[in-house]
């Protein structure tokens, strides 16, 4: 952040930002394996939900943010300012943060051993399997907020102090998932909050489809069958996450890495595709985000239907024996 700050060129510029991303990426991945040490199984979806409900509202607060900085002071003030955060968070670390690993489950880091690891996962099914559906549902919902800040603002002349609304509703309806999914699964159990986030998730991809067809330039309407879909979409990855990084149990750095570092890049190609297929409508983004309403479904049937195979003859197994 500060060579990016006092950088006198375009390329000082880019080797401050590779560093700034490398930097990220690891803290990234790091607070997801902190929370499955700390928490195990089900015990991690609260802090997990907690985590899904701060980093929208980051992600969202933080464009204003830079938006305000580079107006008022010039576009290295953002360079200053992730600094300045970046080092209370070092000093956070540094004093109040005990090491989460116990002893007994720390490893030598050696190259080999990581390699093997790291293929392991990459072979799973059950981790590609949950990876996809979290990272296109994740995608969706990133693809619609960046790509109709054109389309509403230029293409349907929507004011520039009411877009930031629209994304707020938007937002809401994630933020929405993550405030009442402690309380449903207190409720109606893992295995119906999860079909319940799939109905959801569907019916918001459908309801944005109907309205694509039949008002196609209608901000709020389409915006509307997006808000369903943030809300099915936070309560499966919400319940699929924790399930996901218990496939591997022993490896669980190596799976934290790769499930978000997969969700980021998988969102960043969904996004992409979003942009290119842009064409001052709203059909192509309709068509990304229906797309993935259903391709997630069968992967989640066929997925919940080995588990439930896999279960049954462990305990054929267990009963044997």
């Amino acid at each position: 952040s500060l060579i990016a700050l006092f950088a006198q060129n375009l390329d000082q510029m880019l080797w401050g930002r590779i560093l700034q991303g490398l930097g990220s990426g690891g803290c990234f991945t790091l607070g997801t394996a902190i929370i499955f040490d700390a928490f195990q199984k089900e015990k991690a979806i609260a802090p997990l939900n907690n985590l899904n409900t701060i980093i929208p509202l980051i992600m969202a607060a933080a464009p204003m943010l830079g938006g305000y900085l580079n107006n008022a002071f010039g576009f290295r003030s953002n360079f200053l300012a992730i600094a300045l955060f970046v080092l209370v968070s070092f000093a956070a670390c540094l004093f109040f943060f005990d090491e989460t690993l116990s002893s007994d489950k720390r490893k030598p880091l050696q190259l080999k051993s990581m390699c093997k690891d790291f293929k392991e996962a990459l072979t799973n099914a059950a981790f590609w399997q949950l990876t996809l559906v979290m990272s296109l549902l994740f995608g969706g919902y990133i693809a619609f907020l960046s790509g109709t800040a054109v389309l509403f603002v230029v293409e349907f002349g929507m004011s520039k102090l009411l877009f930031p609304l629209i994304q707020a509703v938007v937002l809401g309806g994630w933020v929405a998932g993550s405030l009442l999914l402690n309380r449903a699964i207190g409720k109606w159990g893992i295995p119906k909050v999860k079909k319940t986030g799939a109905i959801l998730c569907t019916l918001g991809g459908v309801l944005l489809l109907v309205t694509t067809l039949i008002a196609p330039k209608d901000p709020y309407l389409l915006t509307s069958g997006v808000v369903l879909y943030a809300f099915g979409a936070n309560w499966i990855i919400g319940l699929y996450f924790p399930e996901g990084m218990e496939i591997l149990p022993h490896i669980k750095g190596v799976m934290a890495s790769l499930l978000t570092s997969a969700r980021l890049l998988i969102a960043a190609l969904i996004v992409g595709l979003g942009q290119v297929s842009y064409n001052g409508t709203i059909y192509p983004l309709t068509a990304v985000i229906f797309g993935i309403v259903v391709a997630i479904l069968p992967i989640l049937l066929f997925y919940e239907k080995r588990k439930t195979a896999s279960a049954e003859k462990s305990a054929e197994i267990a009963s044997f024996h």
